[in-house]
């Protein structure tokens, strides 16, 4: 299984959507910021359904890397979300957010 890439290449938000129903749950990401490349990101994460209009979805600031970033890095969500979200401030270049999750072999 390839990991799935969002690629970051301007100012906005951008939305990763897992398999929130997988179990075990597990997913990993890398968020890669090229040498040349300048970001400045924030990475959210909901178990609500953005889909649905009658509840707004709580963001909540990724356990891992909360917080602004700047740099590359990886990180971990071992309990199900529903969503990601990368919200982009500026971008210089472009930076690359990929994902993976496992698989259990029915």
């Amino acid at each position: 299984m390839q990991p799935r890439r969002l690629t970051l290449s301007s100012a906005g938000t951008y939305y990763a959507s897992p398999d929130w129903l997988q179990a075990p749950f597990s997913l990993s990401y890398s968020f890669n910021v090229p040498t040349g490349s300048t970001i400045s990101a924030t990475i959210n994460y909901t178990i609500d359904d953005v889909n649905d209009p009658t509840f707004p979805p709580q963001w909540k600031p990724d356990p891992t890397n909360g917080g602004t970033l700047t740099a590359s890095c990886v990180g971990t969500y071992s309990t199900p979300v529903r969503f990601i979200e990368i919200i982009v401030t500026a971008v210089t270049g472009a930076a690359y957010f990929d994902y993976l999750q496992g698989f259990s072999a029915p």
